[in-house]
């Protein structure tokens, strides 16, 4: 939360600390269901009027809303991909250098071996970089299988 008030060289970051402290003990945590101020001190502070706790409850209906209209068109062009561990894959990494030209890059980098299954869209993948052996959490949508 810091990052979005200070400054890019990071000389004022103590100026915004007890707001964003604020802003942080007033915010409803998923875990605990409450905010951290109410917790501790059994209320929540004067500013928050009814009102605009309407509107913040209006404001995440409005997101969750918008979440499951964005769902609803990524899902259809998603790949669903397996792999076992064991199998390789290639990677896309499109890196691109200051002064080449991007048609020219090697966006598909490997194989790499995959070790296990994270979740449903992440995989450990053995790999190599720079020579030596790294083990790198990666998104299927980026990867590809390997044939020889």
């Amino acid at each position: 939360m810091m990052s979005q008030y200070v400054l890019s060289n990071q000389e004022d970051w103590d100026l915004c600390l007890s707001l964003v402290a604020f802003s942080y003990n007033i915010s409803y945590q998923e875990g605990t269901g409450f905010s951290p101020l109410l917790l501790v001190y059994g209320q929540e502070p004067a500013l928050l009027s009814e009102k605009w706790k309407q509107l913040l409850r209006e404001a995440a209906k409005n997101l969750r809303q918008q979440q499951e209209k964005a769902k609803q068109r990524y899902d259809p062009h998603r790949r669903v991909i397996e792999y076992q561990p064991g199998q390789e894959v290639l990677i896309c990494t499109p890196i691109r250098n200051k002064g080449s030209t991007q048609k020219f890059l090697h966006r598909w980098n490997g194989p790499a071996v995959v070790v296990k299954k994270v979740s449903p869209n992440l995989y450990y993948l053995k790999m190599k970089i720079k020579g030596q052996p790294r083990l790198e959490i990666v998104n299927v949508e980026r990867t590809k299988p390997f044939y020889k």
